[in-house]
């Protein structure tokens, strides 16, 4: 794949621009055109974290889309696209789709940036006439933006290509624009991406800042990404919008019940029942989301003759979901939403602006934790293989909720100390995560298969859906036998000590 190089262009037509080419080579002119160039990334621009840049190219009703590393400008790989896609999974099958997977997973590729030029093209050719390099002159429209040429070496000519683009980089008034193109784009518009709102990282407490200024800054967090995600979830540009938006919910609500002796009883029961309100208003459409992400490699789960049978249960779940998507935007358009978010953002505001109170975050972050890890240590110690589902249910909530109280009041311990007592936490969580989440599909796969029987629908599809939620069960019941060895781990000496270090010393 080529190497794009762009320089800063003194040159205003094809004959100045020949006086910057080494004697040995001649400019070719071809017909100027338009080009218009689109960024795209995720909401989360997973792509410029990983140092890449997503770049559709349209001119002439042809469209590329283009990967090239944002250091270097080199296109990593490149597909014909009949327009933006929205999911990599939308691509046409080929290494740029391959690259792309990985990194994005479910998340959407959403516009950045543009740029519309005007574009002199020609070929440089040798001696002999063959052409060694493309280069053109391009002009954006109508924003005062300077001049550039783009040089595109040719496969089999890169020593020429260098010999080029050195003489370019001597030439008067000529500088070359480091990396991808965006980069210097951004510059030029005094502006830079949009990054969505950080939640509790973007949040560093004190260990002596008030519990009360500390809790409502983590909460102002929160409600911040949740504000971020609402149009993406409106749109229904990708299921991570509504996912993120519900972490945040979720956070929400447990901080605010958990971090106890910091805020008035009234209050913490006035918004806690509206954060209780949004959690049940926006649950079902994700339930429908992760039962069709995971659609497919649950359907390769039963035997390749019945997996036909499960489109009709396909089908409806799509239907249900458009249906819960009309109600979720019914709930984030309502006055009550509204009026909600308004006040529950002046609260907070008003609880960040308090006089410093007892206790510290220090001590109400400590205290309140130690009490839901002691909490997790007896509802897990109480459980054998005689216990119902119900109770890893429970287990699991609690360990949310402790696993919340952490990771926000994570900069007021050591580093190191917190990382790992985390990472102990998330090795249980992942276990009842796998027997919690194949329980709840197997109960939302009965409930499914009644609705679906009283509509008529094929025996065959009955039992499809029967094998898999056999196939489901038997992978629960191996989780769960994993569920002591974890949690003994958990429980440890060495893991309660370090518990013990981190929120009672």
């Amino acid at each position: 794949m080529p190497e794009l190089k762009h320089y800063t262009a003194p040159a205003t037509g094809l004959r100045q621009l020949q006086e910057l080419l080494p004697d040995a080579y001649s400019l070719q002119g071809c017909p100027g055109h338009r080009l218009q160039r689109r960024w795209l990334d995720s909401f989360d621009l997973r792509l410029e974290q990983a140092g890449l840049r997503c770049q559709l190219q349209q001119e002439g009703g042809v469209s590329e889309l283009l990967l090239i590393s944002r250091e270097d400008g080199k296109v990593l790989a490149a597909s014909s696209v009949a327009g933006p896609p929205l999911l990599a999974r939308d691509l046409p099958e080929g290494p740029l789709r391959d690259l792309l997977e990985p990194l994005l997973e479910v998340r959407a590729l959403l516009e950045q940036a543009d740029l519309e030029t005007r574009v002199t093209p020609a070929r440089i050719c040798d001696r002999r006439g063959k052409t060694v390099a493309r280069i053109q002159l391009e002009t954006p429209f109508g924003e005062g933006l300077p001049s550039f040429l783009t040089l595109t070496p040719l496969r089999g000519y890169r020593k020429q290509a260098r010999r080029i683009d050195r003489r370019l980089r001597r030439a008067e008034g000529v500088e070359v624009l480091a990396g991808e193109l965006l980069d210097t784009l951004l510059q030029w518009r005094g502006y830079c991406l949009y990054r969505p709102p950080a939640g509790l990282s973007g949040v560093v407490l004190e260990p002596e800042m008030a519990a009360n200024e500390a809790l409502a800054r983590l909460l102002l967090g929160l409600l911040a990404v949740m504000k971020a995600n609402e149009a993406g979830i409106l749109a229904d540009l990708d299921s991570e919008f509504l996912h993120d938006f519900r972490v945040s919910l979720r956070r929400s609500r447990s901080l605010l019940g958990q971090v106890r002796g910091v805020f008035e009883e009234r209050d913490l029961n006035r918004f806690g029942r509206e954060l209780a309100w949004l959690a049940g208003a926006t649950s079902d459409k994700r339930d429908f989301d992760v039962f069709l992400l995971q659609f497919d490699q649950r359907a390769s789960l039963i035997g390749r003759g019945d997996r036909p049978a499960l489109e009709p249960l396909r089908r409806y779940l799509e239907q249900q979901r458009t249906l819960a998507q009309g109600r979720l935007r019914r709930t984030l358009e309502s006055r009550r939403y509204a009026r909600f978010r308004q006040a529950w953002r002046e609260w907070l505001e008003q609880q960040a602006a308090q006089p410093a109170r007892p206790p510290t975050a220090l001590e109400s972050f400590s205290e309140n934790t130690w009490r839901v890890y002691r909490k997790v240590l007896r509802e897990g110690g109480a459980i054998d293989d005689s216990s119902p589902v119900e109770a890893l249910h429970e287990l699991r909530k609690s360990c949310k909720k402790l696993r919340y109280l952490m990771e926000a009041g994570r900069s007021l311990y050591p580093p190191k100390r917190i990382r790992r007592a985390i990472a102990e936490l998330k090795l249980l969580q992942d276990t009842l995560g796998a027997i919690t989440d194949l329980d709840v599909q197997r109960s939302l796969l009965l409930r499914w298969e009644q609705v679906l029987a009283k509509r008529g629908i094929p025996e065959e599809t009955i039992a499809a859906i029967e094998a898999l939620r056999g196939v489901l069960g038997r992978q629960e019941r191996k989780a769960r036998k994993r569920f002591a060895r974890t949690f003994e781990r958990f429980s440890e000496r060495a893991n309660r000590k370090r518990y013990r270090r981190l929120f009672r010393s």
